[in-house]
């Protein structure tokens, strides 16, 4: 079979060096070129795609989006097949001004048969506000990291425990779905690299309650396909989704399939 050009380099780099090249390792470069020439074997057989923009893209844009702008956004990603969109946050407008709009964006939701529009709640409140305006699902987050959860939602790794099992309780009472959050799971602004245990003891937890779901996320876009390997071998397999992010700050997108 034909090597890729990076594979025709590595062999070129090993005769100039007088090294010799053995059959074993023709063979596993020859292995690398039949994978890197023929993508599609190890590809999944399906993909979910969970789109965020119009929460968590949005969130951070400096100046006001148009609640209609926002809506006709969720109605054309409903439209393009998208199995699920994260349409809001009830969240205090103080610390996210952009998600202020919440409730009128519930009202406004023209829900496409068959894709599910979570609401991301913070805290018991939030759920509280987000169920009365309707909401038939929302996601919890917990952080595995003790910087960004201060940074982020200004408690302790522990509290973010404790808030979505508050919450999920809540969701159960109410005939809610719950999708629950890893954020940071395999790195941290702050902190680095994640301990692949801390992780898994959270999507335990998380699966355990009750949800229906559990995103191990990349949330800063630093993870590889061998830290989620890793990662993988340890979480729980019942419901545990992966997830991966782009790094343009403008489109933010997350991809998941079943693990």
């Amino acid at each position: 079979a034909p090597y890729p050009v990076p594979v025709l380099a590595l062999l070129t780099m090993q005769c100039l060096a007088g090294r010799a090249v053995t059959a074993a390792a023709m063979g596993r470069w020859r292995g690398c070129a039949t994978v890197a020439l023929n993508p599609l074997k190890v590809l999944p057989s399906s993909v979910r795609i969970y789109e965020l923009a119009p929460r968590d893209g949005l969130q951070n844009e400096p100046t006001a989006v148009p609640t209609s702008a926002k809506l006709r956004l969720i109605e054309m990603l409903g439209d393009a097949g998208v199995a699920a969109i994260e349409a809001t946050s009830f969240v205090s407008p103080k610390w996210v001004p952009q998600m202020a709009d919440h409730k009128e964006i519930l009202a406004g939701l023209q829900q496409v048969p068959g894709v599910e529009y979570p609401i991301l709640v913070p805290n018991l409140k939030g759920f509280q506000g987000a169920a009365a305006a309707g909401a038939s699902t929302v996601a919890v987050m917990t952080i595995p990291s003790e910087s960004f959860a201060r940074r982020n939602l200004n408690c302790t790794v522990q509290q973010t425990v404790e808030r979505a099992l508050e919450i999920i309780r809540a969701a159960h009472l109410a005939g809610v779905r719950v999708r629950g959050y890893i954020s940071c799971a395999l790195g941290c602004p702050f902190e680095g690299a994640i301990d692949p245990a801390k992780v898994a003891e959270l999507a335990t937890l998380l699966d355990e309650a009750g949800c229906y779901e559990v995103c191990l996320a990349d949330t800063i876009g630093t993870g590889t396909a061998g830290s989620m390997n890793a990662l993988l071998q340890v979480a729980p397999r019942t419901h545990t989704l992966t997830h991966a992010r782009t790094r343009s700050r403008s489109r933010k997108h997350t991809l998941t399939h079943t693990h």
